[in-house]
């Protein structure tokens, strides 16, 4: 895998370095030498990689918008303070 496609199926995959360091739970030095060209990308990990950015790429998020609704009210809560008062918040 060259590193052009490395980063390509990351786009796809909506992943930044940070995020599949993440899930590899590998150092991020380690990825972003995969991403300049400085390490070889394993076949097994290219071979995930393209598995899930085809998938990505096949299955794009739905276009569809969220309606158009007051969520104020969702977004209250109680919150107590140190004296034992309850007060509204609206975040």
């Amino acid at each position: 895998m060259t590193p052009a496609r490395f980063s390509e199926c990351l786009l796809h995959i909506r992943w930044t370095p940070i995020n599949i360091a993440s899930a590899l739970q590998c150092e991020l030095l380690w990825i972003e030498a995969m991403e300049a060209g400085n390490e070889e990308v394993s076949a097994g990990l290219a071979a995930w990689l393209e598995t899930l950015a085809q998938a990505h790429e096949a299955l794009p998020p739905p276009t569809t918008t969220v309606p158009d609704r007051n969520i104020a009210p969702l977004l209250q809560f109680d919150i107590q303070d140190t004296r034992g008062d309850c007060q509204e918040f609206c975040v």
